[in-house]
């Protein structure tokens, strides 16, 4: 079965699949933001997180997930 493998180890994200198989490949893009003013914010953020993978990106691409966070959820727009 030359089409599943597991995630490596550093990967343990939530909502990562346990086994990648093109079905996951085909559905991992449902409820992303792959439209609107967000998409440049998203890009960065998939982006960055991709080359420091789960665990590094978090602390390397804190400040692109704030910017994406602020452009989705408008957060802080809100509370003034």
């Amino acid at each position: 079965m030359g089409l599943l493998y597991s995630r490596p180890q550093d990967s343990l994200e939530i909502g990562a699949p346990i086994l990648r198989n093109p079905f996951t490949d085909i559905t991992a893009g449902i409820g992303q933001h792959d439209y609107g003013p967000c998409l440049p914010f998203q890009l960065r953020l998939l982006d960055c997180m991709e080359a420091y993978g789960g665990v590094q990106g978090k602390q390397k691409c804190k400040l692109l997930y704030e910017d994406f966070t602020e452009c989705a959820i408008k957060w802080k727009q809100v509370s003034i």
